[in-house]
């Protein structure tokens, strides 16, 4: 009785380990670089089910860390009126880590201060860093040119961004 006790034992927590490597196995698709933890990756679990990332749009939020070979972030007009006669914009943030472009777009049009404000948080987290990580919902992938197909551009939905520095949520309070 006691063996067929430890087995189920033995068993369950086998079972319970292997939930829980498939659940942080989607959570995030590159090294974490010591910036990104479970803590993260069950944080996104909550918004959405996990799941694999699959070659079309995704709701499930993902953690990538990225090198900083190139960034750019800026605001761009989306055409919509926040309050009249006040043009929304988005925050884009780009990134080129030496193989792909990414761009991660907020969801939703802002007004032009808060915008200014996101990118200057955003600043404030890769200033002088090596490697940033962000949190987002895949879009598509779009190859750049046809001499280049190694090289391709990579659409995604900003939630959170993380640096040895602090973090930024779109969500909720950042933790600076």
């Amino acid at each position: 009785m006691k063996n067929k006790f430890l087995v189920l034992l033995i068993l369950m927590c086998a079972l319970s380990n292997l939930s829980m490597s498939w659940y942080l196995q989607y959570g995030i698709i590159t090294d974490d670089y010591g910036i990104v933890t479970d803590e993260d990756i069950r944080k996104e679990a909550e918004i959405s089910e996990p799941q694999p990332i699959i070659e079309e749009f995704s709701p499930f939020m993902v953690w990538q860390c990225l090198r900083l070979v190139h960034v750019w972030m800026e605001c761009i007009p989306t055409g919509d009126e926040i309050v009249p006669c006040s043009p929304g914009v988005s925050a884009i943030l780009k990134i080129y880590d030496g193989e792909a472009l990414y761009e991660f777009i907020t969801r939703r049009p802002m007004e032009i201060d808060s915008c200014d404000d996101m990118i200057s948080q955003w600043h404030h987290l890769m200033d002088g860093e090596e490697v940033a990580c962000v949190s987002a919902s895949y879009d598509l992938d779009l190859p750049i040119s046809d001499n280049d197909p190694w090289f391709r551009y990579s659409s995604w939905t900003i939630n959170r961004v993380k640096s040895h520095q602090g973090s930024w949520s779109y969500f909720v309070e950042q933790e600076n």
